[in-house]
């Protein structure tokens, strides 16, 4: 009897820590990032080597985000891209404000008559070009041996348009950027967005024109200064850092500390590599079919870079080759992080209430999928 009475009681607490967090996602305030103390910078100044595009330091300053950028906006989604490298930068979550507005709070104040405190309704912003809160999405390819030279992510593509918006009825945005160079080789960059989804499908066409094979690899990395929740609390302290994914060792945590410590550098059949916060998080998930090297690596100026690269492609002369990838960047919500990658859920982290949580999560799971309903499900 005493045992039951326990799961009942860890189980009400599960619970309730559920519905404090829906609450908090909707009405509470988002955390904010938390810099360490060194200077700040308001781009990156890694490249990628070509015998191992992980992210090396040039000798140079940082260069700053350019000024002529392309605007998105779908209907989750409104964000730069930066022509520079094609880098997803200043990306808002436009069903996320940073508060919400309550009704029964606001007919509340209206009784006693007064006036209900004004809230914040401007979106949360995941990607950030500004110096303090620097997290930008870079991808690009190295070339191989003597290859003709490939874009990186400082490379100046070229656009059509300045402006890319998903118009009503649309249910996919395309957003192609172009580069050439004398040797003949094409690259087209092709960002696809999807009505209601946080997964953004990027991919590198190369048109081989040069004369002679071509061969090079693909990387994707998100590059960040350091976040630390602060909206937390003592009882249940979440995540926030690194985290690779892979077929041997599935979820690992790779902190900020791990990454000073010594750069990570492990090979995986498919797999993914992200950085999370305590609601949202952000991923590169390249194909699962694929071999991927994933990496991390400590900058200078407190930036962390968290990344993988494909193996080489070759593409013959008059050839064509496509070099793909998937980025997820959005509220962690199971059901729809469990259909985009293998592993990508276990970013909702519970603390050490983990081992409760999943069977009751699971259970509330199936209840929902028959009735439709979360409050129901939860009572």
């Amino acid at each position: 009897m005493d045992n039951i009475r326990f799961v009942l009681v860890m189980a009400m607490l599960m619970i309730s820590y559920m519905l404090w967090e829906s609450w908090q996602i909707d009405y509470g305030p988002k955390p904010q990032a938390i810099v360490s103390d060194t200077p700040s910078v308001a781009g990156s100044n890694e490249t990628a080597s070509s015998a191992n595009p992980s992210p090396t330091e040039a000798s140079q300053p940082a260069d700053q985000p350019s000024s002529h950028v392309i605007t998105v906006k779908t209907d989750v989604f409104a964000l730069e891209i930066d022509p520079e490298g094609g880098t997803l930068r200043n990306l808002d979550l436009l069903q996320y404000p940073h508060e919400k507005e309550n009704t029964y709070v606001n007919k509340a104040y209206e009784l006693i008559g007064m006036q209900a405190p004004q809230r914040d309704l401007s979106p949360i912003r995941l990607f950030d070009s500004s110096p303090d809160k620097l997290f930008l999405a870079q991808s690009g390819l190295v070339a191989s041996g003597d290859s003709a030279s490939a874009p990186d992510h400082h490379a100046k593509y070229n656009s059509e348009k300045t402006s890319y918006q998903l118009q009503e009825g649309q249910e996919e945005l395309n957003v192609p950027l172009t580069w050439t160079n004398e040797q003949g080789l094409r690259i087209t960059k092709t960002f696809t967005f999807k009505r209601g989804s946080y997964t953004v499908d990027v991919a590198h066409k190369v048109s081989n024109q040069s004369g002679k094979p071509w061969t090079g690899r693909q990387y994707n990395q998100l590059l960040r200064v350091e976040h630390s929740d602060k909206s937390g609390n003592n009882f249940i302290r979440t995540y926030s850092g690194g985290v690779v994914y892979t077929q041997k060792d599935k979820y690992q945590k790779v902190k900020y500390d791990d990454m000073v410590d010594g750069n990570l550098d492990v090979a995986s059949q498919g797999g993914w590599s992200a950085f999370i916060q305590h609601y949202f998080a952000s991923a590169w998930i390249p194909p699962a079919e694929q071999e991927n090297h994933f990496y991390t690596k400590a900058l200078n100026e407190g930036r962390f870079v968290i990344g993988s690269y494909s193996q080489d492609v070759s593409v013959q002369p008059a050839g064509e080759g496509v070099f793909s990838a998937q980025m997820f960047v959005g509220p962690k919500i199971q059901p729809m992080m469990e259909a985009v990658a293998p592993g990508l859920e276990l970013t909702v982290d519970y603390s050490w209430l983990t081992i409760i949580a999943k069977p009751i999560y699971w259970m509330l799971n199936q209840i929902y999928d028959y009735i439709g309903n979360w409050g129901v499900a939860i009572l």
